[in-house]
């Protein structure tokens, strides 16, 4: 008697009879089998001969779809989407073989990496394509599959500018100023460094600073047409307006004080303190720290005010941010004497620091 058995392989073989030596056998993956015919006589003396046979499936080529700009070379990756049964390592990049060229440009096949440099005929647009097949390195060959290439007019966009202050959001009409930009999707491209940017259902975009930031801001976007064809890359730009707070200050007449502008001022970080208007009664001394030192002119008491602006370090600069300081008044004890029941006048204030633009109210008698 004889009979059939496997020795080796990646799957367990399925024998339709496997006491016939002719005997089908099924449930073969690709690799190498070695099948056994053991015959065995009456006596139980047996012998045996080994089989080997080496399974390989075509591999899969698959059909793609691609699309470029008028006259405009793309490159496709066409080995992608390809698959062989046995590995997709087997597939050899240097065995593609085009079967009809394309009608309205050229297809050249670069071996080492198996991509396909499509360059459509000048001027041409509309839709394209050609057929190839692929081998694995046995050399068994693919289905033919076709790729197809839409070609179309790239679409144009402008440049943007936007304009916010701190900590404020602002939504950018921009496809508004683009010449296809109504038939266009927004694909964002590389990202604000301060910000961040959201595509809105109505073709605009909301960006938002990071909180405490003020100056320049941009990202990019391109715009894809339904055709999958994409503009160049689109800048937006964000001029974010730095935002202070007013001040106010007490001093006394004669004595400087140090303001620290900055420390209410949302844009507080990176940004510099320049004068704006001068105050009308006293001097001021700017500082690289933000620190703004106001000295009262001799003599004076009463309310002062001057403004500053909060300046980027690319140039933008806020409005007009006031100081108040209020300068009190400061008088020296005065001594007379007089006869009894005798009246005379005290001139009160000429030995007072402040007695410019100040009046005299009888606090206690």
């Amino acid at each position: 008697t004889g009979m059939w058995s496997q020795i080796s392989g990646p799957t367990n073989a399925v024998f339709t009879n496997n006491s016939l030596f002719n005997s089908t056998v099924a449930n073969l993956l690709g690799g190498s089998y070695v099948f056994r015919w053991t015959i065995t006589n009456a006596a139980g003396c047996s012998t045996f001969s080994d089989v080997t046979i080496q399974i390989n499936r075509r591999p899969v080529a698959v059909n793609d779809i691609y699309s470029t700009s008028l006259n405009t070379d793309v490159t496709l990756p066409i080995l992608e989407n390809d698959t062989d049964p046995d590995g997709t390592t087997t597939i050899d990049p240097g065995s593609i073989v085009i079967k009809t060229n394309p009608a309205n440009g050229t297809a050249l096949i670069d071996p080492v990496s198996g991509n396909v440099i499509y360059r459509p005929n000048n001027g041409f647009t509309g839709s394209d394509s050609f057929t190839y097949t692929i081998k694995d390195y046995t050399g068994l060959e693919s289905n033919i599959a076709i790729v197809t290439i839409g070609i179309s007019i790239k679409p144009i966009g402008s440049n943007d500018a936007a304009f916010t202050s701190t900590n404020a959001n602002v939504v950018i009409p921009i496809k508004a100023n683009d010449a296809d930009g109504a038939n266009s999707n927004i694909v964002l491209g590389t990202s604000p460094s301060n910000g961040n940017v959201v595509i809105n259902p109505d073709g605009t975009v909301t960006y938002t600073p990071n909180t405490g930031f003020s100056g320049r801001d941009s990202f990019t976007y391109r715009l894809r047409k339904s055709s999958g064809n994409e503009s160049d890359p689109i800048t937006v730009t964000i001029s974010v307006k730095p935002i202070g707070v007013i001040d106010l200050g007490n001093t006394l007449a004669g004595t400087p004080l140090d303001v620290s502008v900055k420390d209410n001022d949302l844009s507080a970080v990176n940004t510099a303190v320049i004068p704006n208007a001068s105050p009308l009664n006293g001097t001021l001394v700017f500082s690289t720290s933000g620190v703004v030192q106001y000295t009262p002119n001799p003599g004076f008491s009463g309310k002062d005010t001057f403004t500053y602006r909060l300046r980027t370090t690319d140039g933008i600069e806020s409005d007009a941010i006031t100081v108040t300081i209020n300068v009190r008044p400061i008088g020296t004890t005065d001594n007379v004497s007089t006869p009894i029941n005798l009246a005379i006048p005290i001139s009160v204030k000429d030995n007072d620091a402040s007695k410019t633009g100040t009046s005299v109210v009888i606090v206690t008698t």
